[in-house]
């Protein structure tokens, strides 16, 4: 495998809508960091706890030991997304990496086998690459494969920790997912987009299935908004137990729940955006067949992307703060029990 490291230079990016394979929809530079508690307007669902006060962080991933979240951030609308690291108890949020790359780091993934993170690396010129790194943040390389397009997003590990899912934008419209076995220099394709149009994809803890946010391809512009939760097995298999609307899935570490943003619950004036507003997203969760569906959060938080924590008892996401006229919003958490 050939690996390119980082250089010593940032250079910078355009800003990306709210989506699979773009980035946060709101605008705002950084405010504080700490923890503000939050019930979302709703006493029936967890408490929602806000460990940072920016607009523009996004894309939330536990550190492997479970002591942090670390997450994307953009200092102002203009610059590119660093990765930050904020204790999970609350406290000052910290740039996670430890030198400047050419890219902007987005999608942050951890190992299960705790020695290193995955991310899609987002050039000036529009391409998007996978990156490594190590959970020190240090020692980050772009992954190089000549079946690996410029169009890489949303890696996720199998358990083994050598192999990974991503999902490839290139080629046509929708994404096709695919796996990276880092040791053998092999990519696999999982899906094929005459059947389904993919999008973001997570391996399952046991690493026999894959959830993802996708739509059958019936001939239709690939819009993925309209995703819903889709599952493949090894040999190829795709259903769809839950055909409502669903995207950026995420396992709990059991294997008993898929959590994911829903605008399936939004009503239809709740929306987010100026130039092109959308229904605003809360956080589900499901079982693995689709049933025993859950609203954990209130539309009103537009909370996206959640991730479960190693020990799963409890779920990061990015979200507004109530309150602010979408002016604040942040990295938050809420309590999770698994044994529901």
């Amino acid at each position: 495998m050939r690996y390119l490291f980082g250089f010593m230079c940032v250079l910078a990016l355009g800003v990306m809508g709210c989506s699979e394979t773009g980035g946060a929809g709101g605008s705002g530079g950084a405010a504080g960091d700490g923890g503000v508690g939050a019930s979302g307007g709703d006493g029936a669902l967890p408490e929602v706890r806000y460990l940072t006060q920016n607009l523009n962080d996004y894309w939330p991933c536990f550190s492997i030991d479970g002591d942090a979240v670390l997450f994307s951030r953009k200092s102002n609308d203009d610059a590119p997304w660093e990765l930050w690291s904020v204790p999970v108890e609350g406290g000052t949020a910290v740039p996670f990496l430890q030198e400047v790359l050419p890219v902007a780091a987005t999608r942050t993934s951890a190992s299960p086998f705790g020695d290193r993170y995955a991310f899609t690396g987002v050039w000036s010129t529009g391409a998007q690459t996978l990156w490594t790194i190590q959970q020190d943040g240090s020692a980050a390389e772009q992954v190089v494969m000549d079946e690996l397009s410029t169009n890489i997003f949303y890696p996720s590990f199998y358990p083994d920790g050598e192999s990974l899912v991503v999902v490839d934008f290139a080629g046509g419209i929708g994404g096709v997912l695919r796996t990276v076995d880092l040791g053998a220099e092999l990519v696999v394709a999982l899906t094929e987009r005459a059947e389904v149009l993919a999008g973001m994809p997570a391996v399952s803890p046991d690493g026999t299935t894959i959830a993802f946010a996708g739509q059958w391809n019936e001939g239709q512009l690939y819009d993925q908004t309209q995703n819903s939760i889709l599952f493949v097995e090894a040999n190829g298999d795709v259903t769809a137990p839950d055909e409502g609307q669903g995207r950026t899935p995420a396992w709990s570490p059991d294997g008993r729940w898929v959590a994911y943003e829903s605008e399936r619950e939004t009503p239809d004036d709740m929306l987010i955006g100026t130039q092109n507003p959308r229904k605003r997203y809360a956080v589900f969760v499901m079982r693995p067949d689709g049933t025993d569906v859950r609203r954990l959060t209130d539309p009103a938080l537009d909370a996206n992307h959640p991730v479960f924590s190693p020990d799963g008892t409890e779920l990061a996401f990015s979200a507004i703060i109530p309150d602010t006229d979408d002016q604040s919003g942040g990295i938050a958490t809420i309590e999770f029990d698994p044994g529901i």
